[in-house]
């Protein structure tokens, strides 16, 4: 009967999504860092994509939390040998580190097919995302710089109950074409053009991308689309877990009174 209860009474563990490691073919899973590390120096591609897989995986990013870059950095010679990696990426990863702290917030890649729940709604990948959109910003684009705010009055448009969907677009020019960079922002309340400037005003990195070791946490969360790739990167506030203590004695306290 005991175990029954703790089992009811406990929060279960966050299910942790597998290490994603991008190709330009096929898209590769892993459920340890190590598992991932041996791949890509299988691979010869620890030079070009360790830095991403540290950066964009919530389980590596929270083993860097727990023992920091310089050691985790270690830990990954220690598998592959030092001759495996460039002594100049080990450099730009630790600076960039050393420069960006990581946040204490998760950020993971996923395939744009990928379900994803936000604020209680699963949206079954990028494309049914879209459709739940009621606003649209525009930064701007090579002839017209000034920022634009469009309100979705497409009869597809889906509302849906206690989550408001934006998203904020970047034009630019590719070959012939224009293409989009996006960014999909999340809020309880329904978004206006104000709010959009706040998160236009936040720093950004290249393509137009808001997620980034220095989001404020009002804003979280934010989904980045790679444009005309197939992954998108999601930035997350960390789930609360309640304290060990306070749920073992409520148990007590449940426990002693059946008695």
């Amino acid at each position: 009967m005991l175990n029954l209860l703790v089992m009811s009474m406990l929060s279960p563990q966050q299910t942790l999504p597998d290490i994603c490691v991008p190709d330009f073919i096929y898209t590769r899973y892993f459920s340890t860092w190590q598992e991932a590390v041996c791949f890509l120096n299988e691979s010869n591609k620890l030079n070009s994509r360790l830095e991403d897989m540290i950066m964009y995986n919530i389980k590596v990013r929270d083993e860097v939390r727990r023992i920091g870059i310089r050691n985790f950095l270690d830990e990954v010679l220690s598998i592959v040998g030092r001759d495996r990696i460039r002594q100049e990426c080990i450099q730009n990863i630790i600076s960039y580190w050393t420069n960006n702290p990581i946040a204490d917030y998760d950020i993971q890649i996923y395939t744009t097919d990928t379900p994803i729940t936000l604020m209680g709604h699963t949206f079954e990948g990028l494309k049914a995302l879209r459709e739940h959109c009621e606003i649209y910003a525009s930064n701007g684009y090579l002839y017209k710089p000034n920022a634009e705010f469009y309100v979705n009055k497409d009869e597809q448009y889906a509302p849906l109950n206690n989550i408001h969907v934006g998203v904020l677009q970047e034009h630019h020019f590719k070959y012939d074409s224009v293409s989009f960079l996006e960014n999909y922002i999340f809020r309880p309340e329904p978004i206006t053009e104000e709010l959009v400037w706040q998160y236009l005003q936040m720093e950004r990195k290249n393509s137009f991308c808001m997620v980034h070791e220095k989001i404020p946490h009002e804003l979280l969360p934010i989904l980045h689309n790679f444009d005309d790739l197939r992954y998108m990167l999601l930035a997350t506030p960390k789930p609360q877990q309640k304290p060990a203590n306070s749920v073992l004695n409520r148990i007590k306290q449940l426990f002693d009174n059946k008695i």
